[in-house]
């Protein structure tokens, strides 16, 4: 009997020593290749989250310092817009390395001058780079001329005042292009900007007598803050 119950419990300690051994034991208590590479690196959601490549953070910052920086604000006299002496606002800012975006807003008289002409005006352009310094606008413009008589502002300044003009004021409203030749230098805190010699072209006509074919622009000098 003694011996039964020894052979009883010894298969008992066999049964468990197997068990223990079992494949399905040592998976459930050794761990698997995701739990050891877990121990070993930080999930994604934990860590830093990658940083930006370099090139993008360098466009993103080519961007931010164009748009900020490469700007001008200031004002300008113009011997002729118009072909009358003017005065003017004018903003522009860089859109690309070589091409400038801006507008402008004038006045002008020649009654100090010649004859008694007022022009008001508004317009929007582009300058394209040609080399150095050189620019080239092109843009669309608003504009309003006051007349004392019938004869236009050009040919009162080339020929005088001509009495067979009819004595009425006059006033037209027109759109046209404008286009005009300069350059521009840039300094720290401010530049300077000459346009030498321009036109206007009108295109319509919206208030007023026909337009003549084109208006003269000639020296007009910019004084610009950058901004930054």
């Amino acid at each position: 009997m003694l011996l039964k119950n020894h052979a009883f419990l010894l298969s008992l300690g066999l049964f468990g020593v197997v068990l223990g051994l079992s494949p399905s034991s040592a998976a459930a208590q050794s761990p698997g290749p995701r739990e050891k590479a877990s121990e070993g690196q930080q999930s994604p959601a934990a860590g830093n989250e990658p940083a930006d490549s370099p090139d993008s953070a360098d466009d993103a910052e080519d961007i931010d310092e164009r748009f900020s920086t490469e700007g001008y604000v200031g004002g300008y006299v113009a011997l002729l817009q118009h072909t009358v002496p003017t005065i003017g606002l004018t903003a522009s800012m860089y859109l690309d390395d070589g091409f400038r975006f801006g507008a402008d807003i004038s006045r002008g008289s020649s009654k100090l001058l010649y004859g008694a002409f007022v022009t008001q005006g508004a317009s929007v352009w582009g300058a394209w780079e040609l080399g150095s310094r050189f620019w080239l606008k092109g843009g669309m413009g608003y504009s309003s001329l006051e007349k004392p008589t019938t004869q236009e502002p050009l040919s009162y300044l080339l020929k005088g005042k001509d009495s067979s003009a009819e004595k009425q004021e006059d006033k037209s409203d027109t759109l046209g292009v404008d286009v005009s030749f300069g350059q521009l230098w840039s300094f720290p805190k401010y530049s300077v900007s000459v346009d030498y010699l321009g036109f206007t072209i009108p295109l319509l006509r919206l208030t007023g007598p026909k337009m003549p074919l084109y208006s003269l622009h000639a020296a007009r000098l910019e004084l610009l803050y950058n901004l930054e």
